[in-house]
């Protein structure tokens, strides 16, 4: 069988103001390429120095390009009605047809399709997963060498199919009739099997870890049900030294309802293709009477919606009353309120940098309304304000929550009036979520929340001290992300760090640091890495761990301790302005508006808890003992002195 495999290198991401600059497809087959197509196309704008140093596409390469207008039949001619490839090919197909291609052939998505036939990946991006299983074709952000690279990884997913069951195979061909996907998973086997059943749940015991690991690393031992093991504490090293075995929880015991999906396929025609792949990549990793948990399933943010009504919860912790517990702290405060963690248990608590977050995360109930509901239940929320931009909140009133109730037909997760009640849209989904009225997050608020008596933090005293630079300028200075590229590049030159990193406040600070030290770096045979400047995530990390020269990396604060790069040892670390965020959660909307002074109210304590946790972070996982501050209003401004109190038993200031 043949298939065009297309991408298209643009400005941008936005169909309706970005251009395309480049186009190409090959033709193919099972076992080889057949033929090619690549050309520029002409473009209004100049090619912008981040898309430039990205693509490699320079304003000189495509003067003299065709127009699209141009090029459109020529390609359309070239693809014909053959099924187009593409990685999240949704997007190249919405920048064409948004010029006037009119192109609606038969569409295969190596996205999805690597989620249906790989194991847990770090990153399902296009250059992460030809990084790892392609051996001849990479992609670089060229169309021609991403066309190349995409059918390497498509054919590779092609064998992955023998791996697996055929009546599951012919079960999903059968589900995808009159897709390009059907033939993809058709198997000889006529057989077709559609008996899915659920495992018993209540024999799932969660196993104490063994002490006599040789790493050292502590371990939640999942049943066979499970297909992997998984590391629940990342920061396990602050434990070696404590002789005694521990209990490990793993995160809220999430499975999925086999019969359920297996039955909303059988019976519901109006299901979208993105909508049965969701569930069917569910059903791809089925095996009879096993537990399948969501661990061991790869699906994106998006999809929850689609997931919601399928997922059901395991409750339940092990009943050995000699070991405590060791967990993050999401899980922690999650059993804690549910009152799942008897009295006379101990819990061992490593410091998270996400304490806070995992605390509201576990005390936040939501609820994802259904496809047939969400046009109601938008128009409700509409009428006290939420729009169609993302990341919108809207508190509501009893009468929204009445009608809400009537909709969803959801009597208990409504039944407490004791509870804040948000309607919330964020990129992919619209989600009611509710929680307790709490006055204050801190620290210690979120530990006398604890029901327990017997818990212990550790480690209970970084010894980390905070260095205002002596050359650090006025925040409000004109010219001051230049002045602080100067001294961190200075910095970095004299005393000839092997690795650094320069932590920011905001994307803009990194855009602009970026810009001024990138040029000046590399001709030291330094590499700059800067959040959202040099690729993905997972393309920065990939790079931090081959470790071929000296780095800089340059992120924000949230970005570091959530993805804690791999570095062998880190030299300095720079903060470029005090951290003044409050956690990304729609409790902080509500406390803001309650506050007579948001700023001394919410955001003083905030920024000191901000520069506690990445203190205790710095210190645990890098060994670093002081933190280098470019910004002078710790020392120069009254709040900064209410900073360093709120900060003293923990960190000193100099």
């Amino acid at each position: 069988m043949e298939y065009i495999c297309l991408d298209i290198e643009c400005t941008g991401l936005d169909k309706d103001k970005d251009e395309i600059i480049e186009i190409a497809a090959c033709r193919f087959n099972d076992s080889e390429i057949i033929e090619e197509y690549q050309t520029f196309v002409a473009h209004k704008e100049p090619i912008s120095e981040k898309i430039q140093n990205l693509t490699g596409i320079s304003n000189e390469m495509t003067q003299g390009a065709p127009e699209i207008q141009e090029i459109l039949p020529k390609l359309k001619e070239f693809i014909q009605d053959l099924p187009i490839l593409g990685h999240n090919i949704q997007f190249d197909l919405g920048f064409l047809n948004a010029n006037g291609a009119h192109i609606h052939n038969l569409e295969i998505d190596s996205l999805p399709l690597s989620h249906m036939l790989l194991e847990t990946e770090d990153s399902f991006s296009l250059e992460i997963l030809c990084a790892k299983y392609n051996q001849t074709y990479s992609p670089s952000h060229r169309a021609m060498d991403d066309v190349k690279a995409n059918i390497e990884l498509f054919w590779i997913l092609q064998k992955k199919l023998s791996n697996f069951q055929p009546e599951i195979l012919n079960c999903i061909s059968n589900h995808l009739k009159n897709t390009a996907y059907e033939e993809i998973f058709k198997n000889d086997s006529q057989e077709i099997f559609n008996n899915f059943k659920n495992p018993e749940t209540q024999n799932i015991e969660i196993q104490s870890s063994d002490s006599n690991n040789p790493k050292g690393e502590h371990i939640f031992n999942l049943p066979e049900s499970f297909s992997e093991k998984q590391i629940l504490v990342k920061n396990i090293n602050t434990l070696k030294d404590i002789n005694k075995d521990f209990t490990f929880i793993p995160k809220k015991l999430q499975f999925f309802n086999i019969e359920k999906i297996s039955h909303e396929l059988e019976n519901n025609q109006e299901l979208e293709l993105s909508e049965k792949l969701s569930l069917l990549k569910v059903l791809i990793k089925y095996q009879e009477n096993k537990i399948l948990h969501t661990l061991n399933v790869n699906f994106r943010m998006d999809e929850m919606a689609v997931f919601n009504n399928f997922l059901e919860e395991f409750k339940s912790i092990p009943q050995n009353h000699n070991l405590p517990y060791v967990c993050d702290f999401e899980t922690f405060f999650y059993l804690n309120h549910l009152n799942l963690i008897p009295n006379d248990h101990e819990a061992f608590l490593d410091f998270d940098p996400f304490l806070a977050e995992g605390y509201l995360n576990a005390i936040t109930e939501k609820i994802y309304p259904a496809k047939d509901q969400q046009e109601q239940v938008l128009a409700i929320l509409q009428k006290n304000g939420l729009g169609l931009e993302p990341y919108q909140k809207v508190q509501l009133d009893m009468f929204q929550i009445q009608d809400l109730k009537d909709i969803t037909g959801n009597i208990d997760f409504f039944s407490n009036s004791e509870q804040i009640y948000m309607g919330y849209k964020d990129y992919f989904n619209l989600q009611i979520v509710k929680m307790p009225k709490i006055d204050k997050i801190t620290i210690q608020s979120i530990f006398n929340q604890i029901k327990i008596p017997h818990f212990f933090v550790i480690p209970d005293n970084p010894n980390f001290e905070i260095q205002t630079h002596h050359k650090a300028p006025h925040f409000k200075s004109p010219n001051y992300k230049a002045n602080v590229s100067n001294i961190i590049y200075n910095e970095i030159l004299n005393e000839n760090f092997q690795n650094t990193v320069i932590i920011a406040n905001s994307k803009d600070h990194i855009r602009s640091i970026f810009q001024n030290l990138q040029t000046k770096l590399k001709e030291q045979g330094i590499n700059l890495l800067g959040q959202d400047e040099s690729g993905s995530k997972s393309k920065i990390l990939s790079y931090i761990d081959a470790q071929e020269s000296p780095i800089v990396l340059l992120c924000t604060y949230q970005f570091l301790q959530k993805f804690a790069p791999d570095f062998p040892s880190i030299d300095k670390a720079f903060i470029t302005s005090l951290p003044f965020h409050t956690i990304s959660h729609f409790y902080f909307d509500y406390i803001k508006k309650k506050a007579d002074n948001e700023f001394m109210e919410v955001l003083i304590p905030e920024c000191s808890s901000n520069l506690i946790k990445l203190s205790y972070f710095l210190s645990s996982k890098y060994n670093l003992k002081s933190l280098s501050s470019l910004d002078d209003r710790l020392i120069s401004q009254r709040y900064g002195r209410e900073i360093q109190n709120l900060i003293s038993n923990y960190i000193s200031v100099s």
